[in-house]
């Protein structure tokens, strides 16, 4: 407008109306910008509520100089996992319909593949609390046992910190992409006439929970291999013959474990934060890695002959994978 006029730019604005319509637009703008944080505000509030939450855990895990409270938080989920197997495929109201058998193939991912349960004969003469029981017993006493075979408190308890530590990290890194996504994807709901800021709220809530139970299983079908591991190396020194009966049985049994590991973006941004709640668990991570090599230690003896479960490749030999190159062009690299 003062274009058209031509009026110069150093000249003050004295007229009462366009001085009132300027202050009028200059206001409307301030209260949209002013909405619009406010209502970042409340979706990084939701974010940041899980990070206290988590960040509360972790803390309690990195401070905590007592080996029984990192057991305990590690038998809870323990007890957790097993009542909600036992109940699952124990729905039925006759025990002659308890699937007893997935039951034990479920335990069996979890203890290390040498212990002996006897779920028949436990299921056929007790009820669903009673075999909820025995079974947290029977994970007591295996961890016990694989506890003093390392003979080392300090040892075990350096063990139940990295594998608390590492799940919470590579979940937690995952929780934080599934939020954005999450924030991108509840957009589209108003065209439904729905809150986006509710629908994220609620969906959030839900993906936290996931979090949790994600956290519970990954500890729970991990902590034994870990400590297998460990045991293993106390038992080389005394027993060779018998240590090497365990390995293979390990070689066999430890295949789920070879993805709990640290995520690339997590390593990321662990190498890059400075807060102590962020810490890399360098300690976690190479217990982790230290299971899976000795379940791939048996393959490592004979690459050719484990990666297909067969007879040798020969490098010049057609691929087994049915490319039609030759072993060495393709696999044998």
């Amino acid at each position: 407008m003062m274009n058209r006029l031509g009026i110069p730019e150093d000249m003050p604005i004295e007229n009462k109306m366009v001085s009132k319509s300027i202050e009028s637009a200059q206001k409307k703008v301030e209260g949209h910008n002013f909405d619009i944080r406010k209502h970042v505000v409340e979706y990084d509030d939701v974010m940041n509520r899980h990070r206290e939450a988590i960040y509360k855990r972790r803390k309690t895990i990195l401070t905590t100089d007592s080996e029984e409270e990192l057991q305990d938080q590690i038998f809870e989920m323990i007890d957790a996992e097993i009542s909600q197997v036992v109940n699952l495929h124990t729905s039925a109201s006759e025990k002659d319909e308890w699937n007893t058998k997935e039951i034990g193939q479920t335990m069996a991912t979890i203890f290390p593949p040498d212990t002996t349960l006897d779920l028949n004969e436990s299921a056929a003469s007790e009820g669903r609390e009673q075999l909820i029981e025995h079974l947290k017993a029977k994970a007591q006493a295996v961890f016990d046992e694989m506890s003093s075979s390392i003979n080392d408190p300090e040892q075990v308890k350096q063990i139940e910190r990295g594998v608390l530590l590492n799940s919470i990290d590579t979940l937690w890194m995952d929780h934080l992409d599934a939020l954005d996504n999450l924030r991108t994807a509840v957009g589209l709901r108003g065209y439904g006439q729905r809150d986006p800021l509710v629908e994220y709220k609620r969906d959030a809530y839900g993906l936290f929970q996931q979090l949790l139970s994600a956290i519970q299983n990954q500890v729970v079908y991990s902590i034994y291999k870990v400590l297998a591991a460990r045991s293993l190396q106390a038992r080389m020194h005394a027993d060779p013959k018998q240590a090497q009966k365990l390995m293979n049985a390990l070689a066999s049994g430890l295949s789920a474990l070879r993805g709990v590991r640290f995520s690339a973006p997590a390593k990321e941004m662990s190498q890059k934060t400075e807060s102590p709640f962020m810490q890399s668990s360098q300690s976690g991570t190479g217990l982790m890695q230290q299971a899976v090599a000795v379940s791939s230690s048996a393959a490592l003896a004979d690459p050719d002959r484990n990666r297909f479960g067969g007879e040798k490749v020969g490098r010049n030999d057609p691929c087994p994978c049915g490319s039609g190159k030759k072993f060495k062009k393709c696999h044998g690299k």
